[in-house]
């Protein structure tokens, strides 16, 4: 399979709005093709979609519309893959996210700690997406740098959404896997519980079922007497027209009732609502409307949920007749949207894999960590862009202000912060070592904002008492303010 169309896809999404395809945008972007590799493609995978592409001539997605012409475009794509080529030898990524297929491999894992926190939360920690809808459940498998093959499944206890983590390569010290994981990743170490000799078991048994109860024998007969005709007759040629069969999706279901009723698809109103608000002013729902809705959704239309979140929320929503949230835009009818909805379906399928996110929102209990910290940068821009170009919003400071908490793919953890007057808006980073600049450059790229509206900052002076100051003051005047941080 060629993985050409989705990694050029990703490529010109991020760079779509740049004036010009410089030296600077080329050394970017192989960075991030280095570091933060498409899903489940690897460094080595996305270097040989571009070569092979180009050597072949292979035609150029439409999807994102360009300024540049096709051959400008190709020489810009030259230009990255030469410039991967001399970053050689490149870094050793500490684990990669396995294909949802390799599902299989852990058959026989055994299970080796309990990790006490929510799917969202360590998706935000490891910068990496959870498989969702499958029959296993939700999970994430890993490889990391070592060769060890891990995984993390939910639900696996009952009563409890605590993850399960599972080692599929059988080490024989269970303490050196999670040992590996916690130095790789930002997951809290006070989260995790080893398991002890008599918690192990097989992640995957066969389980024993109990004999058939006599009272119960001939229930699956037509006309049996067991249930007292409280079970579900067979349809007739009456009944089988008031319940009409439909096909959907290649399902077959039983059509009974109508879109009235509460969802019972999970994010369903949610997704729903972001895409309406969206396309409500669009007189025709056309092939155009579709791709750019779909790429929207695989680059975090919907705050805090995932692609494959969002994927899942849309196909069970259509396959199950989900009622529409209301409003509904009063120019398309229901079904329209309906059937609208499944085109986003099979473009996002077309997409496959779809780009991890540059940046997925944290949850509020992050918030302690930047108590300390100092500003890292100044971002000239009001909090509504940045919610606008983020797909996000920011939450009300309790001293005043707003924030908002960001993970980057890089592993850092950003804080936006913003006084009374919403602008500018301050950047703080933690839960990485080094400089601050890279991170910060990288929010800076996935807002789409031009380098010359960051200050980077002194971080001399400043604390959590002169941060408060600021929100409280609610001055324009902020490079004044900044320098009158002082303790």
């Amino acid at each position: 399979m060629s993985y050409w169309r989705p990694v050029v896809n990703a490529i010109l999404y991020s760079v779509q709005f740049e004036k010009e395809l410089d030296d600077h945008v080329v050394g970017r972007i192989a960075y991030s093709l280095l570091t933060e590799p498409l899903t489940t493609l690897t460094p080595e995978g996305q270097y040989q979609a571009l070569s092979d592409g180009l050597a072949t001539g292979a035609p150029l997605p439409t999807l994102v519309q360009m300024p540049q012409d096709p051959a400008e475009l190709r020489e810009f794509l030259s230009r990255v893959v030469a410039r991967m080529d001399d970053m050689r030898p490149w870094p050793t990524l500490p684990y990669l996210r396995l294909p949802k297929e390799s599902v299989s491999t852990f058959k026989n894992a055994m299970p080796i700690a309990r990790i006490s926190a929510r799917v969202d939360d360590i998706q935000a920690r490891i910068s990496r997406g959870f498989y969702w809808g499958t029959e296993y459940g939700i999970f994430i498998p890993l490889k990391m740098s070592s060769g060890r093959i891990i995984g993390m499944f939910t639900p696996f206890w009952d009563g409890s959404d605590d993850i399960v983590l599972v080692d599929a390569t059988h080490d024989t010290e269970p303490g050196a896997v999670i040992d590996e994981l916690l130095s790789a990743t930002r997951i809290d170490p006070g989260t995790v519980t080893r398991l002890t000799a008599e918690d192990l078991e097989r992640f995957t048994e066969e389980y024993a079922t109990t004999p058939i109860q006599d009272n119960f024998r001939g229930e699956h007969a037509p006309g049996n007497p067991v249930w007292g005709g409280s079970q579900v007759p067979n349809l007739t040629g009456v009944t089988s027209r008031n319940d009409p069969v439909r096909l959907t999706h290649g399902l077959t279901i039983i059509a009974a009732g109508t879109d009235e009723g509460a969802p019972m698809t999970k994010n369903w109103d949610e997704v729903v609502s972001a895409i309406y608000n969206r396309i409500q002013f669009e007189r025709v729902l056309s092939d155009k409307v579709v791709d750019w809705i779909t790429l929207a959704l695989v680059h975090n239309l919907c705050r805090n949920l995932t692609p494959p979140q969002v994927y899942d929320t849309i196909a069970r929503g259509v396959l199950f007749n989900e009622p529409f949230p209301t409003p509904i835009p009063t120019r398309h009818t229901a079904e329209a949207l309906r059937k609208f909805l499944s085109r986003v379906v099979r473009r996002m399928d077309e997409l496959r894999p779809w780009p991890e996110l540059a940046v997925s929102s944290v949850p509020d209990s992050e918030l302690p960590r930047f108590s300390s910290i100092s500003p890292a940068a100044r971002i000239e821009t009001t909090v509504d862009e940045f919610q606008s170009r983020l797909s996000t919003v920011f939450r009300n400071h309790p001293k005043g202000g707003t924030y908002l908490l960001l993970d980057l793919r890089t592993g850092a953890l950003l804080g936006l912060f913003a006084p009374p007057d919403r602008q500018p808006v301050y950047v703080m980073v933690t839960g990485t070592y080094g400089s601050d600049e890279p991170h910060v450059r990288e929010l800076v790229s996935a807002a789409n904002l031009a380098p010359s509206r960051v200050t980077r900052l002194n971080p001399t002076g400043h604390t959590k008492a002169t941060i408060s100051a600021c929100w409280r003051a609610g001055t324009r005047n902020s490079l004044r303010r900044l320098r009158g941080w002082q303790k």
